[in-house]
């Protein structure tokens, strides 16, 4: 019979814990809160918020992959036409600017810097713009910026803006 004095149940007890712990963190669990939900082009995954970052997981269920994870908020997560890219607002430079998010490499390019608050991205059909709101000058209005040339250019100026969509041509914005 094997015997265990107070120096060798210590380890042991450091392992059984260690044990229980990594058989605890893979037992799926609920997400419950999460927010601006959109469907990857192909329909077989969903991009969403939660706690602050932005998140994927199979449309039929599964289990969820955070993509980013930083103390500030991501929010706004847009599939991109090819389902290779998100776009989504942050404001982990003190305001909210907009970034591209590469779903192969996780890498993020910020696509907006202003002083401005940047929010609610809306690809092109082609995927080469994207749309967005922009309180540049006080007011919200929209912006389309070009993604190869980086040109933008202001679509209203009345300050009466609310999220843009795009025509199926790519030809017209709604908004």
């Amino acid at each position: 019979m094997l015997r265990l004095n107070a120096m060798n149940r210590i380890p042991l007890l450091a392992l059984l814990a260690a044990i229980s712990a990594s058989s605890s963190a893979a037992e799926p669990r609920s997400i419950v809160g999460m927010r601006s939900l959109d469907l990857s082009p192909d329909g077989q995954q969903i991009a969403f918020t939660w706690r602050g970052d932005i998140w994927i997981a199979p449309s039929t269920g599964g289990r969820a992959v955070a993509l980013t994870t930083n103390i500030e908020m991501d929010d706004n997560p847009v599939w991109s036409p090819d389902g290779k890219s998100i776009a989504f607002a942050s404001n982990r430079n003190g305001n909210w600017d907009l970034f591209i998010l590469d779903i192969e490499t996780g890498g993020t390019t910020q696509l907006t810097d202003s002083d401005a608050n940047e929010v609610f991205p809306a690809w092109s059909p082609n995927g080469k713009q994207i749309a967005y709101l922009s309180e540049k000058d006080g007011v919200t209005d929209l912006y389309v910026i070009d993604l190869e040339t980086s040109e933008l250019k202001r679509m209203t100026t009345d300050g009466k803006t609310v999220n843009a969509v795009w025509s199926p041509e790519g030809d017209r914005i709604a908004y």
